[in-house]
């Protein structure tokens, strides 16, 4: 029933949007572009580009009590209504020398216009609107090149892999507030930026490139009591967590990472080690006695980032096969000295130092003389010294740990209309994400788009644990 009143609903949008676009002229819609024009004339090495953009996902399910392993109360009816906007600007001093500036906007008015939903004070300060010069400071950095050099100093964002589920993309810490909702079209927004040094070294078919990285970030989980806070743990917090205060900008703090990359006969390959902080701090369990009336012990947690040495490589391929391109990629990850939470009780601090070896691969091509696109890609994460008291989220965490993804779209009208269907599934633990896709572009500025995403599976998955978080999407963008 769900699938056909998707189908419906998508219909009708499509509907919509071919009456409203021929009331109004979509292709002249661009109230920026006489003042962009006009700063083009003035400053002539000046680029300005953004957006803006609004976001509403509407839980399918409605409120509910008592959800999941964690008895999450869902008080909501929508998961947000995100206004999005971001202007960038572009300034080329010289042939050798560009000055970067992106600064990015945004305001849930969820937190508003719900009345009905039920959030901690502390979940709205944090993700209402971004109210901090270290958010809405996006991006600030140069390009510098010279010989053989290439040098990007300041705040940026550093992209490695180029896989969803992120793999080697391990440089900048994320914004994870939205959970398993996100997808790779989300990483560039969802990535958080840091001050660095990035310089790179070309030379043949070679490029060297070194990182260093004095900024420290955490990644940013769901917020406890938040719409995306994981089901599988408890809402309330039956223990104290103290709080502690990210590694220092001393050097023997900062992070470091080299790149190594060739291409030879088709074959693109990179070498990658990084020097890092664990993004997410581990909690190490700390006994504070026991309850004077009921004799049970009494626990807090110690917070702390944790040092981690991270080892990589990647490939990728084209093919000319069957009278058309196939690429292949595939990236592989091995981690030192990762702390695991595991309920064995003999560990005194609640958790483990394991290595971890992560890798996905996939392949694509193109059907129908381009019209169809097909991506099919293979994760999985193994775990040395696998014990099954080890969790994860509240749940058990397996010694090898597969998920499968499948995407399809089809373009119609010119490439003006856009149909993607992307399927995820866990085999091993019965669960699947289904997101479907419906997006028009009505001219170079403004595009929209409806999607249905679902989830199913066991309780204790990160999938099934989100089966009542099943929404509907629409998004309006307007590009300039």
């Amino acid at each position: 029933m769900k699938q056909i009143f998707v189908v419906v609903l998508a219909s009708l949008f499509i509907a919509v949007l071919n009456n409203y676009a021929s009331a109004f002229d979509f292709a002249s819609f661009d109230p920026a572009g006489d003042l962009l024009e006009h700063l083009k004339e003035t400053v002539p090495d000046l680029e300005i580009h953004g957006f803006f953009k609004n976001r509403t996902d509407l839980d399918l399910h409605g409120k509910d009590d008592d959800v999941g392993l964690g008895h999450i109360n869902k008080t909501w009816e929508c998961q947000m209504i995100e206004w999005d906007a971001s202007i960038e600007f572009r300034y080329r001093i010289s042939d050798h020398l560009e000055l970067i500036n992106e600064d990015h906007f945004l305001y849930d008015s969820m937190y508003d216009w719900d009345h009905g939903a039920d959030f901690p004070d502390d979940v709205e300060d944090r993700l209402k609107y971004y109210n901090s010069t270290k958010q809405i400071l996006r991006e600030l950095y140069v390009n510098i090149t010279y010989g053989n050099w290439f040098f990007k100093l300041g705040k940026q964002q550093v992209v490695w892999g180029k896989m969803d589920g992120k793999c080697i993309d391990v440089i900048n810490p994320g914004d994870y507030r939205e959970s398993v909702n996100m997808g790779q079209d989300d990483y560039e927004w969802r990535r958080i930026p840091l001050w660095m040094s990035n310089i790179t070294y070309f030379w043949s078919d070679y490029y060297f490139q070194f990182i260093w990285i004095p900024d420290f970030e955490p990644s940013q989980s769901p917020q406890r009591g938040s719409v995306w806070w994981y089901p599988s743990l408890s809402a309330s917090m039956p223990h104290s967590i103290n709080k502690k205060d990210k590694p220092s900008t001393a050097f023997k703090d900062n992070e470091f990472a080299f790149r190594f990359n060739m291409v030879k006969n088709g074959w693109d390959t990179s070498f990658i080690y990084f020097y890092t902080w664990d993004d997410f701090p581990t909690l190490f369990k700390k006994a504070n006695g026991f309850d004077p009336l009921t004799g049970d012990p009494e626990y807090s947690y110690d917070q702390e980032h944790t040092r981690l040495h991270q080892f990589g490589f990647n490939i990728d391929k084209g093919n000319w096969f069957l009278n058309r391109n196939w690429v292949w990629r595939v990236e592989f990850l091995y981690t030192l000295n990762d702390y695991i939470s595991t309920a064995d009780t003999s560990k005194s601090k609640g958790v483990v130092k394991r290595n971890c070896l992560k890798s996905i691969s996939s392949i694509e091509t193109s059907w129908m003389h381009g019209e169809i696109s097909t991506l099919f890609q293979f994760a999985w994460k193994y775990q040395p010294g696998y014990d099954s008291s080890f969790k994860s989220l509240g749940c058990r965490m397996k010694r090898f740990d597969p998920t499968l993804s499948l995407s399809v779209s089809k373009q119609w009208y010119n490439d003006r209309l856009k149909l993607t269907t992307i399927f995820y599934s866990r085999p091993g633990e019965g669960s699947w994400k289904f997101k479907d896709t419906i997006s028009w572009t009505f001219s170079d500025y403004v595009s929209a788009q409806i999607r249905y995403t679902g989830y199913s599976g066991p309780d204790d998955d990160i999938y099934g644990m989100y089966s009542k978080w099943d929404n509907l999407g629409v998004e309006f963008t307007y590009r300039f």
